[in-house]
């Protein structure tokens, strides 16, 4: 059901995504960025795929290999959403061609790390508002306890 799907991967975002992503410094969403995307695309592009490549042949381990890259980003917290595992499926795919076109691991990290700064200022700028109001909102027995002057 897409309905179901939209409403659980809204709730992965609200619960998950958006408060790691919304507290980030400048300077350390740049780090966290260069360090996942060149630490990701080091196993994914420089171990996982041609591992699966050599075991399974070209076009299919290619595959599997993107496939494990959508499926451990967020398969294990939200298999159910199969549209979040085809775009993850795409993406994976197109830092496979990058490092496939160049022959280079640095084209391919250098592009994922972009991608997650890019995506943690978009989710920032998107969500900030709305994390703060969140978490500046006190549960309802907290309101109860509070004396007004």
């Amino acid at each position: 059901n897409v309905g179901e799907q939209i409403t659980g991967y809204a709730h992965f975002r609200d619960s998950i995504v958006v408060p790691v992503c919304t507290p980030l410094r400048l300077r350390t969403a740049v780090a966290l960025a260069l360090l996942s995307g060149f630490c990701e695309e080091y196993f994914f592009r420089g171990v996982l795929n041609p591992e699966c490549i050599n075991l399974l042949g070209g076009h299919l381990g290619l595959f599997a290999g993107c496939f494990l890259f959508a499926f451990i980003h967020f398969g294990v917290v939200h298999r159910k959403n199969i549209y979040l595992i085809i775009v993850y499926i795409i993406a994976a795919y197109y830092f496979s061609a990058i490092y496939i076109v160049t022959e280079s691991l640095f084209a391919a990290a250098s592009c994922h790390a972009i991608y997650n700064f890019v995506v943690f200022r978009f989710i920032q700028s998107r969500y900030q508002a709305v994390h703060v109001a969140q978490s500046e909102e006190l549960p309802p027995a907290e309101k109860l306890n509070q004396v007004s002057p």
